[in-house]
Formats: C-alpha cells, structure tokens, sequence
C-alpha cells in the first residue's frame, strides 16, 4: 500500500532516477516490486480498464516508459504521427512514447466493427493482427516484471537485458497499433462526416447560384432552374444528416424542396398583398395562416444553411457521432418541425384553405368574444376545447369550406367516427 501511494505522489521518473542512481543494489527490484504490486492492486478490482483503475493504470504507463527512457530501451519510431489530424495530435504532440488507457483497452478488445450514425465500419486485418500482439508483448512484458521482482539482491546483467527486451517489445507493439488504429479510425470519422461535408458543400453552390445573378434586376431562365437544382440538392443532404443527427426527432428523410418552393411564393404573395394596403380582415387572416408556417419553412433552412457555413471552418472538430453535436441537433429539430408542417400543409392547396378559413372564422369571434383572445394568446387549456366546436360549428354553417380538414381529422386515430355522408356533401 505504501508503494502504491508513493506512486500516486512521485512522479515515476523522478522515483526510477532516484532508486537507480542512489547506488542502491537491489534498486532496479525494488521498483519492479512496485509495479508488481500496482499490477495486483488493480487485478483485485476485477475489471482492469475499470474507472477505479483510471489513475493506477496512468501511474503504471508512466512508470514503465520512465524505466524504459532509464534503462536505455530504444525508442520505436513514431514520425508517423505527423499526419494525424488536428484532434488527434493534440493527444499525441510529439514522438515520445504517451502509452495511453484508450489505446491499450481498444486492443484488449480488439473489436472488428464500430458502428457510426447507423453505418457499419469495418477494421483491417492490420489493426486486428497488431492488436493481438499488443495484447501478447503487453501480457509479457507485466509477467517478466512478475517474476523479476522476486529477484534477491542485485538485478542479474541476464535478467536486465530479458527486462530491456520485454519493455522494447511492448514499445514496438504498441507504436504498430496505435499506427494502424489512430490511422483507421481517422478514415473511418471522415467518412461518417462525409454526408455533413457533402451538405456543407451543397450550401455552397446555392450560395454560388444565388450570388451569380444576385444584381441583376431580369435573371435569366437558366438561373431558376440551377436554382431549384441546388435547392433540391441541399434539401436532400440535409434530409439524409436528419436521419444520422437528429435523435431528438423522427429523423424524416421525405422532404423535396418544392416545400421551401411554396413557402417563397406564399411569403412573396404575403409581402405583395400587404404593399398593396390590403385590409380585408379575413384576407388579412387568411395569409397570417399560409405566412406563419411558410415563415417557418423558410427561416429554419436558412438558420440550417448559416450553420453549415459556420461548420465548415472547423469540420475536423465536429464529433463524428452526429448526434453527439448539440447544436446540429437543435438546428435539424427546428427544420424537421417547420418542414414537417409544411409538408402537411404548403403543398395542399385545399387543405390550406381550410385553415386560412378557420383562422379568419377565430378572428371574427375574438372581435365578439375578446376573452378567447386571451385564451388563444395564453395557450389556455380551454381554448383547446372551444377550438374543436367553433371548427365543427364553421363545418355545419359551410361544410365545402372545411370538407378537407374535417376529411384530415377523421383519419387521424382516436378521432370520433365522423358520418360518411357529411365528408360527401
């Protein structure tokens, strides 16, 4: 216990330089007892990578790369970590040895496959076969300093050199496979971020469209279609990261954008009529209707299209788990909820009416009753329980203007039987 907590306070190349250069004979198995003990100390808790064993295990990779650096154990080659990327370089700055738990334990479990936003990634044979033998120079290297902290008296020159050999070994193993893993798992993040880089570039040739003809009073014919081209383009990506990304929704992936084609004419027509000085109160109504949720449309895929833009500056700090980046979150729940209504909604002519006529029918009675005004602005409770009878009352004094959504509703599950003949007046 006293070794284990010397451990904890010493840094180990401190504690390794001091018991080898204190002249003391038996200084080399004293400190492989240690590590023998820290070894046990951790078995005894079961699980070795358990969170328990997080700060033994970094005392224990400490503690055998001073003794390596010691004893004079060549270093194995790591320039190869100079094409990792900005994350990963940032864990392993430099070519010394930084054995690390994350990479010991992906070896001891050596798995095949790793599964990303729902997409299967396979491992090489490379990695699997490295693992192995990390798994195998790591085992032995721990058994050799078993058994040499038994040693009596002075650490045999045989016995250091079986020591320098066991540490060189598992120094070779272990650059091979973080080599072959860290390699591998960069690849694989890539590709599970190909379909937000795919977006990222979509959003920029709209842009590219947009901005072509962006002064121009009269655009040309073809300037319409690369522009309903891109769009399509760009909702489709989008629709695809909703699926990887967004597990706080449905993770619909049926949008087209013709909604975000009809939401653009509604809030033109919208802009238009209230220049013109419009002031028909159910007109005025009416559009309120069409413009909230065309509003909707149009807002949530810009706010998507800015933060795409922002992404891209930092693509690689992305977390390859989609779903894992709050924010992309945030934004594909918003453009699903928005589009979602619009694609009940914009793209039905009739059935838009039918609201358009229901919203101008709940104006006129807020000017008789001014308390559902309230009501509706406060989200009442009660205001849910009148909405449904002054719909069914607006149904009986005109059924052709509410047909569509009475039609809608009856099909919706839990809803009373509506009579088959009053949905074919």
């Amino acid at each position: 216990q006293a070794s284990v907590a010397l451990a904890r306070i010493e840094s180990p190349d401190v504690m390794i330089r001091r018991r080898l250069g204190n002249g003391s004979g038996s200084a080399e198995v004293d400190h492989l007892r240690d590590l023998a003990r820290l070894r046990k100390h951790m078995q005894s808790r079961g699980d070795v990578f358990c969170r328990e064993n997080r700060e033994d295990l970094y005392t224990q990779f400490q503690a055998l790369a001073a003794l390596s650096t010691t004893m004079g154990v060549e270093l194995a080659p790591r320039s190869f970590r100079c094409t990792y990327t900005r994350n990963y370089r940032t864990l392993f700055p430099d070519e010394s040895r930084s054995y690390s738990s994350d990479i010991l334990e992906a070896a001891f479990q050596n798995t095949s496959e790793m599964w990303v936003n729902g997409i299967k990634f396979e491992f090489s044979n490379e990695v699997g076969l490295n693992a192995v033998d990390l798994q195998v120079r790591w085992s032995s290297c721990l058994e050799t300093i078993q058994i040499l902290s038994k040693t009596k008296g002075n650490l045999p020159s045989s016995a250091k050199r079986v020591l320098g050999q066991a540490l060189s070994a598992l120094d070779e193993a272990w650059a091979n496979f973080e080599r072959a893993y860290i390699t591998e798992l960069i690849k694989i993040e890539a590709k599970a971020r190909d379909i937000l880089a795919a977006s990222i570039a979509k959003e920029m040739n709209l842009q590219a469209v947009e901005k072509a003809f962006a002064n121009d009073a009269c655009k040309p014919a073809c300037w319409s279609g690369a522009l309903s081209s891109e769009q399509e383009g760009l909702v489709q990506c989008i629709s695809q990261l909703n699926v990887a990304a967004n597990s706080q929704g449905k993770g619909r992936d049926d949008f087209r954008a013709g909604i975000m084609v009809a939401a653009t004419k509604i809030l033109e027509r919208d802009s238009s009529d209230s220049g013109s000085g419009c002031s028909n109160c159910q007109d005025k109504g009416a559009r309120s209707v069409a413009a909230v949720l065309a509003a909707g449309v149009v807002d949530s895929f810009n706010a998507m299209r800015l933060h795409l833009r922002e992404v891209a500056r930092c693509l690689e700090r992305v977390d390859p788990h989609l779903s894992n980046n709050p924010e992309l979150v945030e934004h594909l729940v918003a453009w699903e909820r928005s589009w979602e209504l619009g694609h009940r909604y914009l793209l039905k002519p009739e059935l838009l009416a039918c609201l358009d006529d229901l919203a101008a029918e709940l104006l006129a009675t807020q000017q008789l009753i001014p308390e559902l005004a309230s009501m509706c602005e406060n989200s009442d409770v009660e205001f849910f329980l009148i909405l449904p009878r002054l719909l069914s009352l607006r149904f009986l004094s005109d059924p052709m203007k509410q047909k569509e959504l009475i039609r809608n509703l009856a099909a919706l599950p839990g809803v009373p039987c509506i009579p088959h003949r009053a949905l074919h007046v």
